[in-house]
């Protein structure tokens, strides 16, 4: 997210603020997960230069070594799980309908165009044959939740979730189920979210879906 178009494989700015936490921490394994930032990104810190992906990283890990500073522990009682189904539709609108994606697939020259479209055109199909997307919940009791959202989800349905326990710790992570691609709110859809002129699968009204699903796995 620093920077890219050059084919790099790369842990980039947070990958590398994980290593500085492990070398902080030799003996405890740090482990790094996206929340959900389908419509995040560093944004006005980041100029695209390659020289600033260690300022980027500088930040990320002064914000984990505050954090560890802020540490809580509580006693573990109890460990249970909790799991949602969504059923999210596929988009069926102008150049995104199963026609249209076959089309791409058979005639854009660009690789990266006709690998999206596939992406969408296995979407559909799924949806075809009733997939169900799975969102599971971790339940620590009062110690903590731990969410899974699937894809690209944007991150207002992290603080969503959050906002069903304000007394507690809710950890949400995104990219549990990439099929759907972005999972946006109703309000990108109406904004014309640049994000959403492709690798965006599900239709407009998943909102709704979402959070009926986040309060299911949420609810005490």
């Amino acid at each position: 997210m620093s920077f890219y178009g050059g084919g790099e494989i790369s842990i980039d700015f947070v990958g590398l603020a994980r290593e500085r936490m492990q070398q902080d921490h030799p003996t405890v394994h740090q482990m790094y997960a996206s929340g959900c930032s389908g419509n995040v990104t560093a944004g006005k810190w980041n100029d695209g230069t390659p020289a600033n992906r260690n300022v980027l990283a500088g930040k990320i890990h002064a914000a984990m070594q505050e954090a560890w500073k802020q540490t809580k522990k509580l006693p573990l009682e109890q460990v249970g799980l909790k799991l949602a189904k969504i059923t999210l539709g596929a988009r069926n609108s102008i150049g995104f309908t199963e026609e249209a994606l076959r089309h791409r697939i058979a005639n854009d020259p660009g690789p990266f165009a006709r690998a999206e479209a596939a992406m969408g055109l296995a979407w559909y199909e799924r949806v075809k044959a009733g997939h169900q997307i799975d969102l599971p919940m971790l339940d620590f009791g009062g110690a903590a939740q731990l969410l899974l959202l699937p894809a690209e989800s944007y991150v207002e349905f992290q603080l969503y979730a959050q906002e069903q326990r304000p007394d507690g710790i809710v950890m949400v992570m995104g990219y549990g189920e990439c099929g759907p691609g972005y999972i946006p709110i109703e309000r990108a859809w109406q904004e014309r979210d640049s994000n959403l002129r492709d690798w965006a699968w599900v239709p407009p009204g998943s909102e709704e879906a979402m959070k009926a699903a986040i309060r299911q796995v949420m609810q005490r």
